[in-house]
């Protein structure tokens, strides 16, 4: 018998725990690596290990080592473990091997093709997202998030995307919009029943700096590019939920597919309104979080009503610049997607975003604040790509370059507030 270690790295530094801490001479592994995109709490576990760490997977596959445990989401599971294998890593996976047929498939092949092991230790059924799911459609009430609303018997709670969606004549993806191109790309594996696709996600994406309709498009089958929407406006789900009057507009390529929307999502106390301006409905959405970052720092700061009332003002002015310039119509940042959504974000006591620039205000760091939160603050990510956007079509945003230069290079927010409130003069009607 072989008295050679087997040297291992670790994905997922939350569940991975006990593998880092089970590789030992007992069992002849040794850990080598981990890897994950939380910095703040891989930099503890290498500090704590002595081992090299890695936020970029790729390079994390060119390290010297044997295998790999998996100890990732399991919606990730699959391409995480193609890529290893055909990095020449042995795998084990330490949750759900697979989301969809289609990624089965693919697994089987990279194993039969690299000929290298691969091990499943399968612990699914206690993971937090499915125990969390298994709770739900007991107690049919979300207690944290949503107390007192109850989720009608007739709605389904499953984990199964196949079956989800394969039947379905409306797929509303109520979805981080992080999110929105992996799990479109799942959904493109699976044979559709031509359905109209809903989008609910507010968001640009980082690397290409497109919008969600835009994603959808590259990844769903073009069969569906015509019949994708998107569903935006002040609905917070605190108060959807318990039938507050809300108001949204739907946008769309067709207008026939955004009637239908329209018609679907209607009742007494949610309104529809449609509008064919998918790219200002999409861009209003979206960039009014950079916004609402900002109005929290106003109200961590202590600023006062002043204060924030010129920053939605001075904010939407900067929304409908870049908007225009990306295409978009004037007239769609006064309505519903943008003047709308934009003032019920930066005041509202549900708004996350609006959250997270309170918390800084009051001088906590971003890391800190994420670390904390359990939900989505879209504005954090939109902030890089809207910064991006203002750079590459040279369009003057300073409240969201602020916005950028407080969350990723650490500015402090009354110096940002100075160089705001210092700037060259000008007329209020301009470019």
């Amino acid at each position: 018998m072989s008295n050679k270690k087997i040297k291992i790295g670790v994905v997922g530094v939350g569940r991975g725990k006990s593998f880092m801490q089970g590789a030992s001479d007992l069992i002849n592994m040794e850990l080598v690596a981990v890897c994950d995109t939380w910095e703040e709490r891989l930099e503890k576990v290498g500090n704590e290990y002595g081992v090299a760490t890695y936020i970029d997977y790729e390079r994390f596959l060119e390290h010297d080592m044997d295998a790999v445990i998996l100890a990732n989401y399991f919606h990730e599971h699959a391409p995480f473990a193609i890529k290893a294998l055909e990095a020449g890593k042995h795998v084990m996976s330490e949750t759900s091997c697979n989301a969809t047929l289609a990624e089965g498939v693919a697994l089987c092949r990279a194993v039969e093709k690299t000929g290298l092991i691969y091990r499943l230790a399968e612990n699914y059924p206690y993971t937090v997202f499915n125990q969390e799911m298994k709770r739900l459609s007991i107690q049919r009430e979300h207690k944290q998030k949503l107390p007192g609303v109850i989720i009608p018997e007739q709605v389904e709670i499953t984990d199964q995307l196949d079956s989800s969606v394969s039947e379905a004549d409306i797929l509303t993806l109520a979805l981080p919009s992080h999110t929105v191109r992996e799990v479109a790309k799942k959904i493109s594996s699976i044979e559709l029943n031509d359905p109209i696709v809903v989008n609910l996600a507010k968001g640009i994406e980082n690397d290409t700096l497109l919008r969600m309709s835009e994603v959808l498009k590259q990844e769903l089958p073009s069969g569906l590019h015509e019949r994708i929407t998107t569903l935006s406006g002040p609905s917070h789900a605190e108060e959807v939920a318990r039938k507050i009057p809300t108001t949204v507009v739907v946008a769309g390529f067709k207008q026939d597919v955004a009637t239908k929307v329209q018609q679907a999502f209607m009742t007494p106390y949610f309104r529809v309104y449609t509008n064919s301006d998918i790219i200002g409905v999409e861009l209003g959405g979206s960039l009014k979080n950079i916004i609402a970052i900002a109005a929290g720092i106003c109200d961590g700061m202590d600023l006062g009503d002043n204060s924030k009332g010129a920053l939605i003002s001075r904010g939407l002015a900067e929304i409908i610049r870049l908007g225009e310039k990306l295409r978009a119509k004037r007239e769609t940042f006064a309505g519903l997607s943008g003047l709308g959504d934009l003032v019920t974000t930066c005041i509202s006591k549900f708004s996350r975003n609006r959250f997270v620039g309170e918390q800084i205000g009051r001088g906590k760091s971003l890391k800190e604040i994420e670390a904390e939160m359990t939900m989505v603050a879209e504005g954090i990510k939109t902030t890089r790509s809207a910064y991006q956007l203002s750079l590459s079509h040279q369009v003057e945003m300073p409240i969201t370059q602020q916005v950028y230069h407080i969350l990723f290079e650490n500015k402090k927010p009354k110096v940002a507030m100075t160089e705001l409130m210092t700037r060259d003069p000008k007329s209020e009607i301009w470019g």
